[in-house]
C-alpha cells in the first residue's frame, strides 16, 4: 500500500510530513509495526496533538484544546461540579499537581481519575481521525514529562475505532 503523505528524514528515526485523508492510519500502523517509542505530534489550524507511543500502544496523549484538559473534561461529564472545578485550579496554581487536587477537592478515587484520563487520551486520540491536513512529526524517543500516569491503549484497538467513528464520509 503506497503511503498518502511525504516523509522527511530529520534524523535517526525521526520522520515527519503531510496529513492527508486515512494517512493517519498508514503512520500508526508503521509505528505499531516497528515498534517505536516516541511523540507523534499532529498540527492544523493553531491545533496541536501529540500521542506519546511505547510498545505498540498510545501511553498519553497531549493537546493545545481547552476542551482536552482533564478537569474540563470531568465537569462536562458531570463528574466534577464548576466550585469543585475552582477549587482544584486554586489548588494546582499554588502547584498542587491536578491529580492530587481531583483526589483531595473532588473526592476521585485514584481509579477513577485513571479512567477518566484514559477515557481522555482516547477521545483526544480518536479526534484526529477527523482530521483531513495538517502536519505531522516523530520524534523518536521523546518520552512524556510526567512519568507513572500512562495508559494502556492498543494502536490496533484505537485504529479499529477510529475508523468505525469518523464522521466525516469523505475521510
Amino acid at each position: 500500500m503506497k503511503p498518502s503523505y511525504s516523509t522527511t528524514l530529520e534524523g535517526s528515526g525521526s520522520f515527519g510530513g503531510r496529513l492527508k485523508a486515512l494517512s493517519l492510519v498508514d503512520i500508526l500502523e508503521f509505528l505499531r509495526h516497528l515498534n517505536r517509542l516516541g511523540l507523534l505530534s499532529v498540527t492544523a489550524e493553531g491545533t496541536a496533538v501529540g500521542l506519546y507511543l511505547r510498545a505498540g500502544k498510545v501511553v498519553q496523549a497531549i493537546s493545545s484544546r481547552e476542551a482536552d484538559r482533564l478537569t474540563e473534561a470531568l465537569v462536562r461529564r458531570g463528574r466534577i461540579t464548576p466550585p469543585q472545578y475552582d477549587e482544584v485550579m486554586r489548588r494546582a496554581a499554588a502547584g498542587e499537581r491536578i491529580g492530587k487536587a481531583l483526589v483531595a477537592a473532588c473526592g476521585l478515587s485514584p481509579g477513577e481519575l485513571m479512567e477518566a484520563r484514559a477515557a481522555l487520551v482516547k477521545q483526544i486520540a480518536l479526534s484526529l481521525f477527523e482530521w483531513s491536513a495538517g502536519e505531522f512529526s516523530f520524534i523518536e524517543g521523546e518520552e512524556p514529562a510526567e512519568r507513572g500516569i500512562d495508559v494502556d491503549l492498543p494502536i490496533t484497538d484505537l485504529i479499529v475505532e477510529g475508523i468505525r467513528t469518523v464522521k466525516t464520509a469523505a475521510l
